[in-house]
């Protein structure tokens, strides 16, 4: 009959992580798990984003329900936030590389009514996506927002696949591997 040696040295405790860590799956571009390397962790149920419709910078309606299918990303944010203001452009370098492939960035302005300017301040920054207007903040009380800026990424299946709460940087590696692992899964 074989024994088994319970290792207590932190030596061969790390030896033991290490190889598992050799074992885990592998996402691609050598980021073991996105959302681990974005620093994120993944919900612990299931949650159905919450369908809404806003009217858009430009005097359009649309619905959230109008991009199933497509991976979303849904970031609130305000003209008067300095975080959201520095998180936009690699929002913009993010939806420039991916709005090819099924992602959708959704700005959900909180601003209080001032149409003309955030219409300035998204041509000041250059910024494309759509821009979206929850002047009595109804669409940040369903959603509960802890503060802005804060990103939800939402999966094909319309679910919550992850939940950002202050500034990132959407264009570095960690963040287009999560977008890539989200844009690859089907359902």
């Amino acid at each position: 009959m074989y024994k088994i040696r319970i290792l207590k040295s932190p030596l061969s405790l790390l030896l033991i992580l290490s190889a598992l860590s050799l074992l885990s799956p592998a996402w691609g571009d050598d980021i073991s798990d996105p959302y681990i390397a974005m620093g994120i962790t993944r919900p612990d149920h299931v949650l159905p984003a919450h369908n809404f419709s806003l009217s858009t910078l430009d005097g359009k309606q649309a619905s959230l329900n109008d991009y199933r299918g497509k991976v979303v990303l849904l970031n609130f944010w305000a003209t008067w936030c300095a975080p959201c203001r520095k998180e936009m452009p690699s929002i913009q370098t993010l939806w420039d590389r991916y709005k090819a492939r099924d992602l959708v960035v959704l700005a959900v302005s909180e601003d209080d009514g001032e149409r003309e300017k955030i219409t300035r301040f998204i041509s000041k920054i250059k910024v494309n996506f759509p821009i979206m207007l929850d002047h009595d903040f109804k669409i940040a009380d369903s959603y509960m927002l802890p503060g802005l800026p804060t990103t939800y990424l939402i999966g094909r299946d319309g679910t919550i696949a992850a939940t950002v709460v202050g500034t990132q940087d959407w264009s570095r590696h960690e963040a287009q591997a999560l977008i890539q692992y989200l844009l690859n899964r089907r359902h």
